[in-house]
């Protein structure tokens, strides 16, 4: 009898503890596994590398789309771990001409029906960069149109070129960094050309110039190098130099026309002097406006790779 009294007892207690054992996951924990299991068993389907081509009124570009799966902390479960969350995520990749890669992205899709809605959250810092991408995706291919906050860029064709299981190349910044390179080394070399007279400028009379431009290797970030331009800016009338100024360019090459940006710093005085070459670079020859932190509008300027000036010089260079 006084065994079965402590087997009970014991049973009893047994259940008791069960009872305020509050281990295992908790409804909010299990509500977000089953959220990110759907996304994962929608989504998966579709994730991968496309590569094809964006069809702009003024020519073709090359570009790349990276469809992906991601996870991110979104809180604190009830029993103080982690809450993550998975999302569909995007990185859109201008390969020719290069671009920044782009992967700020909201995304939507749509299993059903194949529906891919992409924005992109950082488009607000240029007006003319890709807003909103609305295409489909059927059977590895993805089309739809490309648009702007104020226009429509282009149509979008795309092929699927990796599942989201294989790795297609490097990693997407030394793949940009590695075309960057490759479209930097074109514009490298000396430059011929001329400063001419604008209306509310502060030059009276042309004078010739010279520039050149060299490629080389930032090494301020610790995990790689990037491509940066430099070069120095001479004016042929300034015999001794005192004028020269270290250059450090920025080219668009994925604007039409592409796009080159120009800073220009005094090697010798330091009196505040910043000067500015903001134009377009077509087939070797460079033209836009020259300005400075002294002077505001100074002329136009007109470069060419080179030995031959060009042609908006032929009065100065005579």
């Amino acid at each position: 009898m006084k065994k079965l009294i402590l087997a009970i007892t014991i049973l009893g207690l047994a259940s008791c503890a069960y009872d305020k054992d509050k281990s295992g996951s908790s409804p909010q924990t299990k509500k977000v596994n089953e959220q990110n299991a759907q996304i994962q068993d929608d989504f998966r389907p579709v994730a991968g590398y496309y590569s094809g081509t964006l069809h702009r009124a003024n020519g073709d570009e090359k570009v790349d789309l990276n469809l992906d799966i991601l996870g991110y902390k979104d809180g604190t479960n009830p029993d103080g771990t982690d809450r993550i969350r998975f999302k569909q995520s995007a990185a859109y990749m201008k390969v020719n001409p290069v671009g920044k890669p782009l992967v700020n992205f909201s995304v939507t899709y749509v299993p059903e029906t194949g529906d891919l809605t992409l924005l992109n959250l950082d488009a607000a810092s240029n007006i003319d960069d890709v807003h909103t991408i609305k295409a489909k995706i059927l059977n590895g291919r993805i089309t739809g149109l490309v648009k702007s906050s104020t226009r429509d860029i282009g149509t979008l064709d795309l092929r699927l070129s990796a599942n989201e299981n294989a790795n297609p190349g490097n990693g997407a910044q030394e793949e940009y960094n590695e075309r960057l390179r490759r479209q930097y080394a074109e514009l490298v070399g000396s430059y011929i050309g001329c400063v001419t007279p604008a209306e509310g400028g502060s030059v009276t009379a042309a004078y010739t110039v010279q520039m050149n431009l060299s490629l080389y290797e930032d090494g301020s970030d610790a995990n790689t190098t990037h491509p940066r331009l430099a070069g120095n800016f001479h004016r042929d009338y300034d015999k001794l130099g005192g004028l020269d100024a270290a250059l450090s360019a920025t080219y668009r090459p994925d604007l039409a026309p592409a796009t080159l940006n120009i800073v220009g710093k005094p090697n010798i005085a330091n009196n505040g002097y910043v000067s500015t070459f903001t134009g377009t670079y077509v087939e070797g020859q460079f033209s836009g406006n020259f300005t400075s932190t002294k002077k505001g509008l100074e002329g136009y300027i007109f470069l060419k790779k080179g030995k031959t000036y060009p042609a908006q010089c032929a009065s100065v260079t005579k």
